[in-house]
């Protein structure tokens, strides 16, 4: 008892003078988890570290789990490859005889041998020229080419070469073509693919059992400049598989290349960059969303089945929460089907979604709960939008695709099921960031260095997370109406159109609603790297003549990263005994005061209470967890709570209390509040 009143005497006393020497050799004897859970409730009724800490490092755990276990990657693949491919110098500086035209139709007949693991395939190619003078079309292959003709059966000369590792298909054309002409060839392909892309991530883009699921660019060559076509195609696979596909199949019939096959008609009126399917002995489900329709393609098993009617209403309902925010969804259909881990990854192909199994029976007694499936489910649809409708042909951004698709999620995650999701997962995600990214790893969000990220965890740390921060950020600083209104007005624009963005563009358009530049957030944390660190003093000063309190405030700015300039407009919480009031300020230089009135008494100070920008608050007053102007037993109470814990590793890690910022309470960190226990920034000079 002599203890819990001793250390109540430490944190009531307004000189915190009292008791100071025991209360040190109490910490220094390890009495710090009694001391926590004697004073717990009154550090809570004092301010929300605490309380919301085991919330936020549970976001950091999940999420760090998310990076091993579920990663996205719609736009990888032959996508990837494309976009790789567009960032070397050969194409650089000789795009011209590459970016020559652009398909706008496949059609033709795919045989797909699970067994061999081996497709063949007679395409027709119709397309239209983007250069006057064109002799020649290239086109990325990656099965065996056979031939080349023309409809009428006239066969053309064709050469196969490598660019950068990958074979490069080039037809000779019988005459040159002009801007604006269109043409038609046959190919015919066959062969055994490659299935495995590394990237950022490793990746299947295709297998062939138990699940059959397949990249449709691995049999439909590519444009080097980005194909935006229709589909029109005659898929034969054996018997009893039923097949999904980007589009719709319009009817099945036996096979006239093996009796054992059956011919799945697909047809993709819809134009796209990218297609893909999957088949399997499947479950099929759908339900209205008119005029379009959702449907799911499941594995015969009871926990698939007790998902898929939940599943089915997520999607329909993520879908119009985003037509919502974002503008119609203009696909005709939404699917998605259960495939296997080997993918993996989770993919958002256009209209069909790929779901491995893990991932999609998250809730059932696997990894997970439902919420972890609903926000998949959600990153997967905000591909839709970004980049299956609204087309990106920025070749160093892929965040304008992943960033907006995680920040979709968490987005609609807060509005389903609220309790601060979106701020804890922002919160998480920037602590993530400062903590987990080395600045030898670092890269910015539009940089070529985004393209050669071996990492998986960085990659997605930042492409992804980083990403989805950024987004929100640009949401809270322009406000909601500015933010979504200008989406919706890329939305008009572009989707669905031979039409597309980049990161200049879509500046463009946010800075069209926000009626002002938009420089001060893009060019540092969009073109570069790090974060600003905020070293922050408060000192009480004098009522003023109209008895209000009055705080003063210094900050000084500075940055994780030499030479990267932060000017942001920097919101401030004041709190007092009777509420908080909030200033924004713009941190434009590098030491700046500021002095506020207030009401009630001066109790602490939060900076970015909305947790808007990616930032390091660091106390001036060592041991100043709170911000309030004195160590006092609140930031005692704060570091036993804390001590020992250790970012994405424990619940009750706190950056507050991480002066040191290497990632763990310890007893540096504590030594801090012990050392200078009792003391003010008036005492100290500050």
């Amino acid at each position: 008892m002599s203890i819990c009143c001793s250390l109540i005497c430490c944190y009531m006393s307004n000189s915190l003078k009292y008791g100071r020497v025991f209360c040190g050799v109490l910490m220094k004897a390890k009495w710090l988890v009694l001391i926590a859970s004697l004073l717990i409730s009154s550090a809570q009724a004092h301010a929300g570290y605490i309380e919301e800490s085991p919330k936020l490092n549970e976001h950091i755990e999940a999420n760090l789990k998310r990076v091993r276990l579920l990663m996205d990657l719609r736009y990888k693949g032959a996508q990837a490859i494309l976009r790789h491919l567009r960032n070397q110098p050969i194409l650089r500086q000789q795009g011209g005889s590459f970016y020559t035209h652009r398909a706008t139709s496949f059609s033709g007949d795919v045989i797909i041998d699970p067994q061999a693991q081996s497709v063949s395939a007679h395409i027709r190619i119709d397309g239209k020229i983007l250069e006057s003078q064109t002799d020649s079309l290239a086109f990325l292959v990656f099965l065996n080419v056979t031939g080349v003709q023309t409809p009428e059966g006239e066969q053309l000369d064709f050469t196969m070469s490598e660019l950068y590792g990958y074979p490069v298909l080039r037809v000779t054309l019988p005459q040159a073509k002009n801007r604006g002409d269109t043409f038609s060839i046959v190919v015919d392909l066959s062969g055994t693919p490659n299935c495995s892309y590394s990237g950022g991530f490793q990746v299947n883009l295709c297998a062939f059992s138990p699940i059959l699921y397949m990249d449709m660019n691995i049999f439909l060559p590519m444009g080097l400049a980005s194909d935006f076509a229709t589909a029109d195609l005659r898929i034969s696979i054996p018997k009893g598989m039923t097949l999904a596909a980007t589009g719709i199949v319009q009817g099945v019939t036996p096979s006239n290349a093996n009796q054992d096959y059956e011919e799945h008609h697909v047809v993709q009126d819809f134009p796209t960059e990218a297609r893909s399917l999957s088949a399997g002995s499947y479950d099929y489900s759908r339900i209205p969303m008119s005029p379009q329709f959702v449907g799911l393609y499941t594995t015969k098993d009871s926990f698939s089945e007790d998902i898929a009617p939940q599943v089915l209403v997520d999607i329909k309902n993520i879908i119009r929460f985003y037509e919502g925010i974002y503008g119609a969804y203009l696909f005709p259909k939404i699917e998605a089907s259960q495939i296997t881990d080997d993918a993996g990854a989770a993919f958002g192909w256009p209209a069909l979604l790929w779901i491995p199994d893990s991932m999609f029976l998250m809730g059932s007694g696997h990894y997970g709960g439902e919420e972890d499936r609903t926000a998949l489910f959600a990153h997967e649809l905000g591909h839709q939008w970004f980049p299956d409708m609204n087309k990106s042909n920025d070749p160093l951004a892929a965040w304008l695709s992943e960033g907006f698709a995680e920040f979709s999620s968490i987005y609609y995650m807060d509005n389903a099921v609220g309790n601060g999701y979106l701020q804890g997962a922002v919160e998480s995600y920037s602590l993530m960031y400062r903590y987990l990214v080395p600045v030898n790893q670092d890269y910015p969000l539009t940089s070529w260095q985004s393209q050669y990220v071996s990492d998986s965890m960085i990659y997605m740390l930042v492409t992804y997370y980083k990403g989805a921060v950024v987004t929100n950020m640009l949401r809270k600083v322009i406000g909601d109406d500015a933010f979504f209104g200008a989406l919706k007005k890329l939305h008009d624009d572009i989707a669905m159109k031979e039409a597309y963005y980049d990161t200049y563009k879509l500046q463009q358009y946010l800075e069209q609603a926000y009626g002002s530049s938009l420089d001060f957030i893009f060019m540092p944390f969009v073109y570069n790297i790090g974060y600003p660190i905020y070293e922050v003093n408060v000192r009480r000063l004098e009522a003023g003549e109209d008895g209000k309190g009055r705080v003063e405030v210094k900050v000084k700015r500075t940055s994780s990263v030499a030479g990267n300039k932060f000017d942001l407009p920097m919101s401030f919480g004041v709190v007092t005994d009777v509420g908080e009031e909030v200033h924004t300020e713009l941190v434009n230089e590098d030491e700046k005061t500021f002095v506020w009135a207030h009401d009630g008494r001066f109790v602490r100070l939060r900076v970015d209470p909305e947790r808007v920008f990616i930032k390091r608050v660091v106390p001036k007053l060592d041991g100043d967890v709170d911000i309030s102007g004195e160590i006092d037993g609140i930031d005692l109470i704060y570091g036993a709570w804390a001590y020992n814990g250790q970012i994405g590793g424990s619940y009750n890690f706190l950056s507050s209390v991480d002066f040191d910022a290497n990632g763990k309470i310890d007893d540096k960190d504590l030594n801090k509040v012990l050392d200078n226990f009792g003391k003010t920034s008036e005492e100290v000079g500050q």
